[in-house]
């Protein structure tokens, strides 16, 4: 994968050993991932969330469809090696709030948690 200036702006996050700036969604890709926004939005950590292989998809999706405004040579298996149970939520998150996707302030990254205790793959 090639290094690639930023586009867009946004959040920098690290993943494994680079710092990535995880910009918004434009409009086109919130049309395209808005059935797994809205899947994410009837579960959450705080319920005791279980995850399923459609649910790691559906986070990944979302990821990358951020994560490759501003890095397009980056491929979704790449990406699929980057990205973690503690370093998605902070993604999902960012992203959400980045799009305005969430209602108020995003938090710090530094201050997110990771899916919770009681996360379990299926």
């Amino acid at each position: 994968m090639t290094e690639t200036v930023p586009r867009f702006d946004g959040e920098q996050i690290k993943l494994g050993d680079r710092e990535f700036v995880v910009p918004p969604l434009n409009w086109r890709r919130i049309r395209k991932v808005m059935p797994i926004i809205e899947r994410m939005g009837a579960v959450g950590p705080s319920l005791g969330l279980t995850l399923t292989t459609e649910m790691l998809d559906d986070c990944l999706t979302l990821i990358f469809e951020a994560v490759s405004r501003n890095y397009p040579d980056l491929t979704r298996d790449e990406l699929e090696d980057l990205v973690d149970l503690v370093n998605a939520p902070k993604l999902i998150r960012a992203i959400m709030g980045l799009s305005g996707l969430l209602q108020g302030e995003p938090a710090p990254v530094e201050e997110m948690d990771s899916l919770g205790e009681n996360s379990t793959l299926a």
